[in-house]
């Protein structure tokens, strides 16, 4: 292999490498922002914020197709995305048992529960996002590391190739032909 062809292949090795880790140190740092910014708002799930703990409010309000998240929060300081994801699923059928299993849509427009609609959706459209930008920041996280193995694949299949070209042992220390 021609010594430009190696270089290149070195260069484009450190470039994925570097670019990869530059990745990684992105999504870590988004992912500890966006789980700060969550744990900031204090958020503490409610005492019937668990399968178990939501499911007699389901049946007290009448609720049809209303199902409990397989999550639980209760008690819990909201410190993450998944959590923040929880305590919205459940924020979501606390709205529902205030309103009478009804959403915004399904009520009369000068229905003056609809202003607890506004707010729930408000409130989880926020927690829902800390839950995308934290696994927006996991994904990085993930393609980061590709990055690197892949530049150190790349590595390696340079040195080796360069090893077994002929006119490789003309370019060594050594001298010589390659046979």
């Amino acid at each position: 292999m021609p010594k430009v062809l190696s270089i290149a292949g070195y260069l484009a090795s450190t470039a994925l490498i570097v670019l990869g880790l530059a990745v990684i140190v992105v999504g870590v740092v988004g992912r500890g922002y966006v789980q700060d910014q969550v744990a900031k708002e204090n958020i503490v799930g409610s005492d019937d914020m668990s399968p178990e703990g939501i499911e007699p409010g389901i049946q007290e309000a009448g609720l049809q197709d209303v199902s409990a998240p397989s999550c639980s929060v209760a008690g819990e300081k909201v410190d993450t995305g998944k959590e923040a994801k929880c305590f919205a699923d459940y924020m979501r059928i606390h709205t529902l048992e205030s309103t009478g299993g009804k959403t915004y849509a399904e009520m009369p427009q000068d229905s003056p529960q609809r202003d607890i609609w506004v707010t729930e959706t408000a409130l989880t459209t926020a927690l829902y996002t800390s839950y995308f930008a934290e696994n927006v920041a996991l994904f990085a996280i993930i393609v980061g590391i590709v990055m690197v193995l892949i530049g150190i694949g790349f590595v390696v299949l340079t040195a080796f190739s360069r090893k077994g070209t002929p006119g490789a042992a003309a370019d060594s220390p050594e001298g010589g032909t390659a046979v």
